[in-house]
């Protein structure tokens, strides 16, 4: 610790070097400790603490422009196989046969706060090719190998069109050689090659980005009126330590077709832990139908799960039961957005009916958060 006199700063006034590190964390907190690994969601109160693994969001996969005299030739693409699950598929043309005579490169880019590309952040060049691959892929090199149906598990690779019939990303950064922890950001990863001469023989580009993760907090119907057309007896269950089901029932009053309007109000809490109000303010010219877009590719799995015994509007007037539907699945699929600034969000979902009397009314607390939040 320094300490500042007259003079200017005395460094090294007190010195203080602990035997350990979570420990001495634990003790300089003292009984502020429970308090501090809650704040930032250590998820347990006692050393060690677990390091966080980030979320990956795949943007882009693509090849560089091309040359006719690339040797290697990839043409990938990804494909979303569920809410959670990215797979890569298309295929890879070897020319030649792909040894370690053909060497293996990569750049990382990670873009900077105003949206522009700070390159060559990282330079990594491999002294092989094949060999390369072999390491970075790890255990799942077998696997990669049968997705290509490479017809080989060892080095060379024999010349020739490959075609993936699709591996899931997730699956490979889990049990390959590839980097865990990475800063929150978006990163542009750009493999090349290039042979004994320097030449560049083949090139891929691809695109991640750190995404966010919802914490479902609160869903709960407003104070109740006698006169509600719609009642929500809805609330969130933990289905697993990353799904969260709705489940409950939504009674009708009536039928709900587009004259009861729905309408939506958004709260963001601030950072002394107030809300403000009415932050975002949207208002649909229909009911029944807006629900159809919002919940887009969802609807007709949503309209099975409550049971309506229909897929199109009117919804006939009734007491309709969930049994689980997983909120994943359904903002992966639906119009709802993607992108949201980290925070806690309250929406207010509300109906009213020709003469804007309020006829129904619904409340959901969430939390936007980091992935390793």
């Amino acid at each position: 610790m320094a300490i500042r006199d007259s003079s200017g700063w005395k460094e090294n006034a007190v010195s203080y070097v602990g035997t350990t590190g979570c420990s001495s964390f634990k003790f300089f907190f003292g009984s502020y400790w429970d308090g501090f690994a809650e704040s930032f969601h250590f998820n347990t109160n006692k050393c060690p603490i677990s390091a966080g693994e980030y979320i990956v969001g795949y943007k882009a996969l693509m090849a560089c422009e091309k040359h006719d005299d690339y040797l290697i030739e990839h043409n990938l693409y990804f494909s979303k196989k569920s809410s959670n699950v990215t797979e890569v598929k298309g295929n890879i043309t070897f020319k030649v046969d792909y040894d370690d005579s053909v060497k293996f490169n990569a750049r990382l880019a990670i873009k900077d706060s105003i949206g522009g590309w700070k390159d060559n952040a990282v330079i990594y060049s491999a002294p092989t090719g094949c060999t390369a691959w072999k390491f970075f892929l790890g255990s799942y090199w077998d696997n990669f190998s049968d997705t290509f149906h490479f017809n080989t598990k060892k080095c060379p690779i024999p010349k020739g069109v490959y075609k993936s019939s699709g591996f899931e990303l997730p699956a490979v950064i889990s049990t390959s050689n590839f980097p865990r922890k990475f800063f929150y950001g978006t990163y542009k990863f750009r493999i090349y090659y290039h042979n004994s001469s320097k030449k560049e023989v083949g090139c891929i580009i691809m695109v991640v980005e750190g995404e966010y993760i919802v914490g479902y907090k609160a869903l709960m119907a407003c104070e109740k009126h006698d006169d509600y057309l719609i009642e929500h007896n809805l609330y969130f269950s933990k289905k697993s330590s990353n799904v969260t089901e709705v489940k409950g029932n939504i009674t009708f009053k009536v039928d709900y077709d587009d004259s009861v309007k729905f309408n939506a109000r958004l709260a963001i809490k601030d950072s002394i832990g107030g809300w403000k109000d009415n932050a975002v303010i949207y208002s649909a010219p229909t009911g029944c139908t807006a629900w159809k877009f919002f919940l887009g590719s969802y609807w007709d799995n949503f309209s099975d799960t409550f049971h309506f015994n229909t897929k199109k509007c009117p919804i006939p007037k009734g007491v309709y039961k969930s049994s689980g539907f997983e909120l994943p699945a359904v903002i992966s699929t639906s119009n709802f957005p993607r992108k949201f600034f980290y925070g806690t969000y309250k929406f207010r979902i509300y109906y009213h009916n020709s003469s804007k009397k309020e006829v129904g009314c619904i409340i959901i607390v969430v939390e936007v958060k980091r992935p390793w939040e």
